[in-house]
């Protein structure tokens, strides 16, 4: 469960915050075996590097899959995830004036072998990102499923694979 007051002190204070259980067990879930069921049925499009139009497929930079998200999805467990991450944006704009407007979002699969090389996640010529949030979906163990969200402020390198170590 997010703190807000929490959320908007560490990312004045440390560049980031961590939250577990950042959706109910059950939305979490949901998502999961949402990520999983588009996997399945092929809606996942291999990773691009650059920006709109210019991006490009680059197996030595990235090998990662990825599903957009639609705002307007009728499927509860996507509502429930873009109310969260409203709530946190709404929080941030309030306590630290980031004039945060939008965002978007997508699923990322990481096959075996699959990786995303060490990046700023900010294009050169665009400053418009303030903050990177990740949320994790994966299971440890049969009954576990290890949901954590982590939030960052943006000029950070992000560690796509790891939840250990953001950089601020």
């Amino acid at each position: 469960m997010i703190c807000h007051t929490q959320l908007a002190d560490d990312i004045h204070r440390q560049g980031f915050y961590l939250v577990d259980d950042f959706l109910d067990s059950n939305q979490a879930n949901d998502l999961r075996i949402l990520a999983q069921q588009l996997a399945e049925t092929g809606h996942y499009q291999h990773g691009k590097i650059g920006s709109q139009v210019q991006s490009v497929s680059d197996l030595s930079i990235r090998r990662d899959q990825r599903h957009w998200l639609d705002e307007a999805s009728d499927v509860p467990a996507v509502s429930h995830y873009f109310a969260a991450m409203k709530a946190v944006s709404n929080t941030l704009n309030e306590q630290l004036f980031l004039g945060l407007t939008d965002f978007e979002t997508h699923f990322a699969l990481y096959p075996p072998g699959a990786f995303y090389k060490k990046h700023v996640d900010q294009f050169h010529n665009k400053k418009d990102r303030r903050i990177s949030c990740v949320y994790y979906l994966n299971r440890i163990g049969r009954n576990r499923l290890a949901a954590s969200c982590v939030c960052m402020i943006m000029m950070t390198i992000c560690w796509p694979m790891s939840c250990q170590s953001p950089i601020a």
